[in-house]
């Protein structure tokens, strides 16, 4: 996959020789395609490489849609604090460690289900005289009787 050309954003580089004050780093992710910024504004899509000042430590943040954002921190190592690590071999030029940046990006959880709705209610139809019962005989009173009454009959 043909990656990004480097981006000298201090003017001074040219191709994968970094400036004086600037140093080259490689950025990657799994999966490839994310967008990586660094803290000082520089950015890309990955696969990628970029040219950041040498001037103190950065990090860079990656972010793909449908995976979690990550930093990667990154320290930039002067040419004097080598000491002879034989890993970097002997240069006058500044390092980034990490190089390559690399980020694995989890993916993002799902998104939290719709709450539940209560249905709405059913509309009845209107009342008519068509479709409604008529309503139920009210209670009648037994007719007055004579033998009942607690009064002598005269």
């Amino acid at each position: 996959m043909p990656s990004m050309p480097s981006f000298d954003v201090f003017g001074g580089g040219s191709g994968s020789v970094p400036a004086s004050g600037t140093a080259a780093v490689r950025v990657e992710s799994e999966p490839p395609g994310a967008d990586a910024r660094t803290s000082g504004g520089q950015g890309c899509r990955t696969p990628c490489s970029l040219t950041v000042s040498a001037r103190g430590d950065f990090t860079v943040n990656f972010s793909l849609n449908g995976y979690q954002p990550q930093s990667v921190s990154a320290r930039v190592v002067a040419p004097d604090d080598l000491r002879g690590d034989s890993e970097f071999g002997s240069s006058s030029e500044p390092r980034i460690v990490p190089n390559p940046i690399f980020a694995a990006l989890d993916p993002a959880p799902p998104p939290p289900a719709a709450a539940k709705r209560k249905p709405a209610p059913r509309k009845l139809p209107p009342r008519t005289s068509q479709n409604v019962p008529p309503p139920p005989p009210l209670a009648s009173a037994p007719p007055p009787s004579s033998t009942l009454s607690p009064f002598p009959s005269r």
